[in-house]
């Protein structure tokens, strides 16, 4: 997971009451990202974490899709955080998904679309904002953050609740938006630095932190 996901999650999580049912798909916790953890952010909620092999972070080790047809309008929220890429069948993630969120609920959804090759254990699919649109239909809503042409970051949400609704729409936008914001503003400036230069200053910020 990435550090603008877990803030995604965050901004969600400050909208919904504090004693919930909560379905995290793909929960497992990939060493050295202990902090990146979203579970903190539901600390009186009814939390539970499935992902297809045992670690930190999983409560339970089952097919996700077996897993919410078995619990039909039980979760107050379910998050899928960079996990779809991963999905032989992310279609089917997405509707299983929806059959066990309860009417009012949330489906929070992040995956990557600029974004090198990770195998966790394999990787198949890149989603663009219009693709996200169809896998989580009409009634969603879909953001993204970094380049308007090549964002490397998808985000999609569903929820029935006007309120929340929105609310989520407001700070996310507002929040996708102000980082693809900063990371053009970066862009622009390291465009001017000479590339031995960065290479000299990665190879120093590297051995710094080996120390």
């Amino acid at each position: 997971m990435r550090k603008q996901v877990n803030e995604i999650v965050k901004i969600v999580a400050e909208s919904l009451p504090k004693k919930i049912k909560v379905l995290e798909i793909g929960s497992l916790i990939v060493k050295g990202q202990e902090h990146l953890s979203v579970r903190k952010y539901f600390p009186d909620a009814e939390y539970i974490g499935i992902d297809l092999q045992k670690g930190n972070g999983v409560d339970m080790v089952w097919d996700c899709i077996d897993y919410c047809f078995s619990h039909r309008n039980e979760f107050d929220i379910i998050l899928c955080l960079d996990m779809l890429e991963h999905a032989e069948y992310p279609y089917n993630v997405v509707d299983r998904a929806k059959y066990a969120l309860k009417p009012d609920g949330i489906l929070l959804v992040t995956s990557v679309f600029n974004f090198p090759i990770h195998e966790y254990p394999d990787d198949y699919w890149r989603f663009t904002p219009k693709c996200f649109k169809l896998l989580l239909g009409i009634n969603s809503r879909v953001y993204k953050i970094g380049n308007e042409l090549m964002p490397h970051t998808i985000v999609g949400t569903i929820c029935n609740r006007i309120y929340i609704r929105l609310y989520i729409n407001v700070c996310l936008s507002a929040y996708c938006e102000e980082q693809s914001k900063k990371e053009l503003k970066h862009k622009a400036l390291t465009d001017w630095v000479p590339p031995k230069f960065i290479k000299f200053y990665l190879k120093i910020k590297y051995l710094y932190n080996r120390k």
